[in-house]
């Protein structure tokens, strides 16, 4: 539950935590939603419904053999899945787990939201909307255009030495229909699962070619060329001076630039607090609903009406996810208590009467 929340230090809760504010910006695929929300129910409310079943059948099973049988049948459903995940013909080398924290690294960093309006690219990196617009011949989602990627792919002009060898490969491979020499030189489809691959002719994300195609729209090269270098770039004068030997070095006077409310760095948080507190902080906002009003007001003053149905839902999900985590400590409690309640009135009464009656017993114990 720690590290589901994303507020732990671990690999996996940073990649929850990347993966929930991709979700909060809806630069997320469907999957990428529905696997979020699915490991953060897997982890926590799942976990603790098998044991509220396991301490059930504890307490009302008669034959022990019966209690031993049931919680290993229990146990084994729970790490079924981990069991799976760890084998060595699932995914010996983690290739597609790393496949999966590298694309939403990459989602998180490029901004797809960005790259699809003008507006926002001009906002975020500082460039004129309408000369982004032109540089991308006034296209409704700029770089976000699968013709001229596909085009661009394949235009001699933008590969280097070894993509124009293995182009050239593969053209001779397909024009002597050498099927050998075409699976050398070129990439094969990559899919998730056998499944994915099976309807492959039904969606066209899967007909892109797979896990590593799916960001191929994005691969305009040439309007990226004409946007690369028209940013505005900051004067190296102001950040670098020459020392006594006539080199150069970090200018003196970038210790007066610091971190403030008007003038705030990016990327950045004086406030540094440790995992634990930011855990607790994160649950009392989910449990007391302010995260979910946050993010359903948010919607509302972006004009993303849409997705509140969606907070609404998610809300609901991850408050029960959270609360069952703080109930059920209390549960177990108190069914441990009314055990030590019974077996006090059943056995350790009885059997204290019993002996206090009878000297002898006493004496010969």
């Amino acid at each position: 539950f720690y590290n589901s929340g994303g507020t732990a230090s671990t690999v996996h809760a940073r990649l929850n935590h990347i993966s929930e504010q991709l979700w909060l910006k809806d630069d997320d695929r469907i999957g990428q939603k529905i696997g979020l929300k699915m490991d953060t129910f897997m982890n926590t409310t799942y976990v603790t419904i098998l044991y509220i079943i396991n301490i059930y059948i504890i307490i009302n099973a008669d034959d022990p053999l019966d209690i031993i049988l049931n919680s290993l049948a229990l146990e084994f459903v729970e790490t079924l899945d981990e069991v799976i995940s760890d084998s060595a013909w699932w995914d010996g080398k983690k290739r597609w787990i790393r496949a999966g924290a590298v694309e939403i690294v990459l989602q998180n960093t490029l901004k797809a939201s960005c790259l699809k309006s003008a507006i926002k690219f001009s906002e975020e990196f500082n460039i004129p909307d309408r000369v982004v617009s032109a540089m991308c011949n006034h296209h409704p989602t700029l770089f976000c255009d699968k013709a001229v990627a596909a085009e661009d792919v394949k235009n001699p002009q933008l590969m280097n030495k070894n993509e124009l060898i293995k182009s050239r490969c593969v053209d001779i491979a397909l024009r002597t229909r050498n099927l050998k020499a075409l699976q050398e030189y070129k990439k094969s489809a990559v899919y998730f699962s056998s499944l994915e691959a099976m309807f492959r002719p039904c969606f066209p994300w899967v007909r892109n070619g797979g896990l590593f195609e799916r960001h191929f729209m994005y691969r305009t090269w040439t309007r990226w060329n004409q946007v690369l270098y028209y940013a505005p770039v900051p004067d190296l004068d102001t950040l670098f001076e020459r020392d006594e030997n006539n080199k150069y070095v970090l200018s003196w006077h970038l210790k007066n630039i610091v971190h403030s409310v008007d003038k705030p760095f990016a990327n950045f948080d004086d406030n540094e607090e440790s995992t634990t507190w930011r855990f607790v902080r994160t649950y009392f906002k989910v449990v007391l609903l302010v995260d979910f009003i946050e993010h359903v007001v948010s919607s509302w003053r972006r004009s993303r009406l849409l997705r509140i149905p969606f907070h609404i839902l998610n809300g609901l999900l991850t408050w029960i996810a959270y609360i069952v985590q703080l109930v059920f400590p209390i549960i177990a409690s108190a069914i441990f208590v009314e055990l030590l309640i019974e077996m006090r009135h059943d056995y350790i009464i009885p059997f204290y009467e019993t002996y206090e009656g009878n000297d002898s017993l006493w004496f010969t114990s």
